[in-house]
């Protein structure tokens, strides 16, 4: 299975190399990662542009003249994917190595399956572990796995947003399903509740990244209640985090 990469960026100048640099380390190479920047009014095109003269995949990087927001920024990267699957980027993360090749294997073993997606280590601005993991500060739990592994993830989605973008990928064959993406709804939320009403969803109980907070993101994975969790399905899509 060939694997794209969807990254929207935004004013990311400052973690974009070290997210970049995981890209490059996996231990599965995309067959290409597709960029689009929002409109950035830093030096992201730049890193962007020096980290595609010197990588092992193909980069095509495609600049929006106006800033459109990260769900518009998302679909259009999703759009232009050429891969059997797409996995979907944050500019301010870090990839462990075996992240790409760990969501292929989800897939491949669960081949009815829409979407694998993993759990994350919550760390700071400088990637120092903050004591727990992302599916601790969602409360997705052993019990809700287990349902979404029994093909109820659809059911769970509807009460509360439990698929986090940036640990995703899904097969690209759906892509007509997802988009457009309605004005109004976070993009990742919007897949994973599309997807799954048709189709299982594997979830990974490993940790296969370092899920970045920082002040500028727009959405983090910190501890948050029930009221929290469903603003931020259904919340702001201006800006990247």
């Amino acid at each position: 299975m060939n694997v794209s990469l969807a990254m929207a960026t935004y004013n990311g100048e400052r973690h974009l190399s070290a997210q970049l640099g995981s890209l490059r380390e996996q231990t599965r190479l995309p067959v290409e990662l597709v960029i689009v920047d929002d409109a950035s009014t830093d030096g992201t095109l730049g890193v962007a542009e020096r980290f595609a003269r010197n990588t092992p995949f193909p980069v095509r990087i495609h600049p929006l003249p106006h800033n459109r927001g990260s769900t518009a920024a998302f679909a259009e990267a999703i759009a232009r994917c050429n891969g059997d699957a797409i996995a979907l980027v944050d500019q301010d993360d870090v990839w462990s190595p075996c992240k790409l090749e760990s969501l292929v294997g989800g897939l491949d073993r669960r081949p009815d399956a829409a979407l694998a997606f993993s759990d994350a280590e919550v760390v700071d601005d400088c990637l120092r572990p903050l004591g727990y993991r992302l599916w601790d500060a969602i409360r997705f739990g052993p019990a809700e796995r287990r349902r979404f592994l029994e093909g109820f993830a659809f059911e769970a989605l509807l009460r509360r947003h439990r698929v986090t973008g940036a640990t995703m990928a899904f097969r690209a064959e759906l892509r007509d399903r997802i988009l457009p993406i309605p004005e109004g709804w976070v993009h990742d939320a919007w897949i994973a509740l599309i997807l799954s009403a048709t189709s299982p969803c594997v979830p990974i109980d490993v940790p296969l990244m370092w899920y970045r907070q920082h002040a500028n993101q727009q959405h983090g994975g910190g501890r948050r209640g029930w009221l929290g969790e469903v603003q931020a399905a259904r919340g702001p899509t201006r800006g990247e985090g």
